[in-house]
């Protein structure tokens, strides 16, 4: 029996979070906080660097950033391509599994490192230290 590679975590938790930051607009507060607890909850290793982005993305949201509309629009981009590649992964060889999963993984980094930054400057902006 093959177990879930961390890359098909990080995949399937990609699809869990498409699915919330797709919702996000349509649901009350309180149940939209819950799902993104149960997601942190239920990931581990890599996988957690999403649900932090997306957790990340929220607190930005709160901060009432002007970056957080391009961020979202950006991140759920992400989400939606990297459904519509889960869907498809297991047909596919295993090289071209290892480079989309390599493609995924960097665009995953890229979108959580300009969060954590505007979420950063956000912060400091409110703080009004800008120096």
């Amino acid at each position: 029996m093959k177990l879930i590679t961390p890359y098909g975590r990080n995949i399937a938790l990609m699809m869990l979070l498409l699915g919330l930051a797709g919702c996000q607009a349509k649901k009350p507060q309180a149940i939209a906080k819950l799902q993104a607890e149960e997601t942190l909850a239920a990931s581990s290793g890599d996988g957690g660097q999403m649900a932090l982005c997306f957790k990340q993305l929220e607190a930005l949201k709160v901060m009432q950033s002007a970056r957080y509309p391009s961020l979202l629009a950006e991140f759920n981009q992400l989400m939606a391509g990297a459904a519509k590649y889960g869907s498809v992964r297991k047909t596919i060889g295993p090289l071209n599994q290892d480079t989309g999963d390599a493609f995924f993984r960097f665009r995953a980094n890229m979108i959580c490192s300009k969060i954590d930054s505007a979420l950063l400057s956000a912060l400091i902006e409110q703080d009004g230290s800008t120096s």
